[in-house]
């Protein structure tokens, strides 16, 4: 009597799956990586947006710390 017998594929683990698309990526931005004036450049725009955001966030922090007026001040003589 023949025994038929499972045939086991292995496959590889999903992390390193992950490593070769990490590794393929970096490669890939390394291909494209713009001159070190552009990158200086960019850095730079990145940070004036971060503080265009601060300040709006700001902004409307201040807008909903300040507390609301109570009544109505009255002049009397």
């Amino acid at each position: 009597m023949a025994r038929k017998t499972k045939q086991v594929v292995k496959k590889a683990p999903a992390h390193w799956l992950c490593e070769d698309a990490g590794l393929l990526l970096k490669e890939v931005i390394e291909r494209v990586k713009p001159p070190e004036e552009a990158r200086k450049h960019f850095e730079m725009a990145g940070i004036e947006f971060l503080k265009g955001v601060k300040v709006i966030l700001d902004e409307t922090i201040g807008k909903r710390m300040k507390p609301e007026p109570k009544g109505a001040k009255i002049k009397v003589e």
